[in-house]
């Protein structure tokens, strides 16, 4: 039913993966957070989806304990690890029959698939959210992709913009997506609902990349923070003597976003005895300062170059 697609571009000596899979839709992400941890005021690009959490074809009842640690039954949303990418999703066929959601309805027969005047048409997505649905079109497809409902309207085919809800029904469409760059934004961090001393809970918005560790520096060296379940844009930090905290963010290639790193304390005028409370789903930090991490990590630098890079 689903299958990798690799195409070689020697020219330029890498292979692009793309997933081909049956998509739906939903309506919005839960409250206060959606999959990845961030609260849909965060979530600024305007196409999101979720991608799968559990691989567990045939298995319609089971809800696995997030994140997963059985192997072979992760899904494409990698216990959180893809939170924030960036994906582009090209419809495909369109079944000509109805298809329900029970187990025993088969996903369309190759026969009953058919072109229409939407296939072909593109759409750019940010990963915000998780499905773990128990129907089939979830756990019988592992790169199963659900789109948020309104970006059905935003669909791209050149010349123009098409709704492509007008004719999805519930039979729902094969898509091949892949991931791809988005674009470059400023990170932000917050701390989350009840965030304190005890617990420095933060949410990582406006990333384009995933976030594969979270990094804080503790007495000279780099240390891991912890991510919060399976919601892979909250990360719990280390607790600190004076509440001054300073991280990085590795994203699933491992580069630190913008080389830097960042240090930051609460926000006294919105948390106040930095108790974080529940008044709002996230509180921006007092961010202090930025840093290059080479300086960082290779202090004796010549105050010569120092100057260069900063420049």
């Amino acid at each position: 039913m689903k299958q990798t697609l690799l195409l070689t571009l020697s020219f330029i000596g890498f292979v692009v993966c793309k997933e081909q899979a049956y998509a739906t839709h939903f309506d919005d992400m839960d409250s206060p957070y959606g999959g990845c941890g961030l609260p849909s005021s965060l979530v600024t690009f305007p196409h999101y989806l979720a991608l799968n959490v559990q691989n567990t074809p045939g298995d319609y009842e089971n809800y696995l304990h997030r994140p997963i640690y059985e192997e072979g039954k992760v899904g494409a949303f990698n216990n959180g690890h893809n939170c924030g990418r960036f994906i582009t999703v090209t419809l495909g066929k369109k079944c000509k029959i109805q298809r329900t959601t029970t187990p025993e309805s088969l996903f369309c027969d190759e026969e009953d698939l058919e072109d229409d005047e939407y296939t072909g048409a593109h759409q750019m997505y940010q990963v915000a959210d998780a499905c773990q649905d128990g129907h089939k079109w979830c756990r019988d497809d592992k790169n199963h992709v659900d789109l948020q409902f309104n970006s059905l309207k935003n669909f791209y085919k050149f010349p123009r913009k098409i709704d492509v809800t007008k004719k999805w029904g519930t039979e729902n469409r094969q898509v091949t997506w892949e991931y791809t760059q988005g674009p470059l934004t400023l990170m932000e961090i917050y701390f989350a609902q009840n965030a304190n001393p005890l617990l420095p809970l933060i949410i990582i918005s406006q990333i384009s990349n995933g976030i594969d560790r979270v990094q804080q520096r503790i007495n000279g060296q780099w240390v891991d923070a912890t991510m919060n379940g399976d919601m892979g844009q909250q990360w719990i930090l280390h607790t600190t003597k004076d509440n001054t905290y300073q991280i990085k963010v590795i994203d699933v290639n491992g580069k630190a976003y913008h080389e830097k790193a960042y240090t930051f304390t609460f926000n006294r005028s919105i948390c106040k005895n930095l108790q974080c409370g529940i008044d709002h789903v996230a509180f921006k930090v007092n961010m202090i300062r930025s840093d290059i991490l080479y300086f960082i990590d290779k202090p004796k630098v010549l105050q010569s170059e120092q100057l260069f890079l900063a420049q």
